[in-house]
């Protein structure tokens, strides 16, 4: 959904060193912004300043927002910077459950000046204050484990249930805790497939069963 001019506004307040500009079926932010932030957990005073590139897709929240490092604010070496300068925010799956109930300022407000934190963090003592995600599969592997809090045959299973049987309210958990999907895990699997597509679901769970049967050899 395309942003309004409200939204676009209260962007431009938010982040007074960005500029706006309209290019096809894109809202591109760019320009600079500083972060000033107490790190609640050590109450360490965060502060920096970055170049951005932010990209709004006017099929959001289907197409997640692309940030990029447009002035090297970010070191090349740093494990969550791509290449090409694109930010690596977190997990593909939990970006589209949010972004299927926030706006885009929304998105960027938690995403965006969370991993500027983290980054900053990082880079002054090596270690991150909330944990990290890896990349790719293993990222999505571990954000699923988190969501459902299973190990992942348990979540293979899970997945498997929604692939194939559908989600019946009445049915007993695919989890094996003994419990009706109503009263166990079925409002995290209606959630989950209301947030991405079918495809994306397939995908992951057969990456997991691969995974799991390359484990067992």
């Amino acid at each position: 959904m395309r942003m309004t001019e409200m939204e676009i506004q209260d962007m431009l307040n938010a982040y007074p060193g960005l500029t706006y500009q309209r290019k096809q079926a894109e809202d591109i932010f760019q320009g600079s912004i500083e972060i000033c932030h107490n790190e609640t957990n050590s109450n360490v005073i965060l502060t920096g300043e970055f170049g951005m590139k932010i990209v709004i897709d006017d099929e959001y929240p289907q197409k997640i927002p692309v940030v990029y490092d447009i002035n090297d604010s970010i070191k090349s070496d740093y494990i969550h910077r791509y290449s090409n300068g694109e930010l690596c925010l977190e997990s593909a799956i939990r970006l589209q459950l949010f972004a299927g109930k926030h706006s885009q300022k929304e998105f960027i407000d938690f995403f965006l000046i969370n991993y500027l934190c983290s980054y900053l963090y990082y880079d002054r003592y090596l270690i991150y204050p909330n944990g990290e995600r890896p990349h790719g599969f293993w990222g999505e592997y571990d954000f699923l484990l988190e969501y459902f809090n299973l190990t992942i045959d348990k979540v293979v299973s899970i997945l498997r249930y929604i692939l194939f049987h559908g989600i019946k309210r009445n049915d007993l958990c695919p989890c094996g805790s003994g419990r009706l999907v109503k009263r166990c895990h079925g409002k995290k699997m209606i959630e989950l497939t209301n947030g991405i597509k079918k495809a994306g679901v397939e995908k992951i769970y057969f990456e997991l069963l691969n995974y799991l049967k390359e484990k067992c050899e």
